[in-house]
């Protein structure tokens, strides 16, 4: 007869109760969220704000106030710029005194104010707090015209500008002046170097020469010429005088008249010459060649004469 096989049986176990829990988990962050809510009621009663508490309209309202103190800043420059501009000397300060505002706060406002009179307020200085908008009174107009133009200023980029704190964008402003400064100076001493060469060379052309100098430049002009002309005589007429003669020997004729009415052109220019600079004793040929050997560019000459 076959087994009946046993069943085994497990103790029951306790299973949590997860909606108890999560009813519980939520009632104890309703505690916190009105504890909280009672303590931020209490604060702004003391504060005596009577506007939303919700995170986002608080914070909506942070941006405008932002935008307010911003805003009421420009205000306050120009009406330090007209005031000064009518107070005579001495009393802008005295005024100021009695607002109790320092002077070097009132300059840079002022400085600011007048930064961006031309561009007018734009988003980016409605996000900036006060402190990192004053720094921006280190800008000049164009970079101001810039900044309102969406352009990066001393490499910063107008997106970057609120996300920086006021030291960090006073530090890279700072920087970059520096930097620009630095590289002025280079280029100041790069051009006033180049001005004393050429104001040196120029002197150097407009000096006369000495008068050994100039007596060597006026032996070697002459020595060119000179050598010019035995030149052409030689490579010109000489080519000339040659190709005469050839043709006379194909085709008969006789051209001597003529060629000797040149030289005697030329010996007649030679001997006006002479008379003119009364050059009577015939010149050594072999020591003027030998002078010539000096002269630069001659030697190549003085081979064919």
């Amino acid at each position: 007869m076959a087994r009946t096989p046993r069943q085994t049986v497990l103790d029951p176990v306790a299973v949590p109760d997860i909606t108890e829990q999560a009813t519980e988990l939520v009632r104890a962050a309703d505690a916190a969220e009105l504890m909280v809510n009672d303590e931020t009621k209490a604060l702004a009663t003391r504060l005596r704000y009577s506007g939303s508490l919700n995170p986002a309209a608080l914070e909506d309202g942070i941006a405008e106030a932002k935008a307010m103190i911003n805003h009421g800043l420009f205000t306050l420059g120009a009406r330090l710029l007209l005031l000064k501009e009518q107070c005579g000397h001495g009393e802008f300060i005295a005024c100021l005194e009695r607002q109790g505002i320092e002077l070097r706060l009132a300059q840079r406002t002022m400085k600011v104010t007048e930064r961006f009179s031309k561009t007018g307020t734009f988003p980016l200085l409605e996000k900036l707090s006060k402190t990192a908008l004053l720094e921006l009174a280190v800008l000049d107009e164009e970079e101001a015209e810039d900044l309102a133009n969406g352009m990066a200023v001393r490499g910063i980029e107008p997106d970057e500008m609120d996300t920086l704190s006021f030291k960090e964008l006073r530090k890279r402003l700072r920087e970059a002046k520096a930097d620009a400064a630095a590289k002025d100076r280079l280029i100041a001493s790069k051009n006033e170097r180049l001005d004393t060469l050429e104001t040196e060379l120029g002197r150097k052309r407009a000096a006369p020469p000495k008068p050994d100098e100039r007596l060597v430049e006026l032996h070697e002009e002459l020595s060119r010429q000179a050598l010019q002309a035995v030149a052409n005589l030689d490579a010109g007429i000489r080519a000339v005088f040659t190709q005469l003669a050839d043709h006379h020997a194909a085709h008969g004729g006789d051209s001597s008249a003529l060629m000797a009415g040149a030289l005697e052109q030329i010996d007649r220019a030679a001997r006006m010459l002479r008379e003119d600079f009364t050059l009577t004793d015939a010149g050594d040929v072999q020591d003027f060649l030998a002078s010539l050997q000096s002269t630069p560019g001659a030697s190549r000459l003085v081979e064919g004469v």
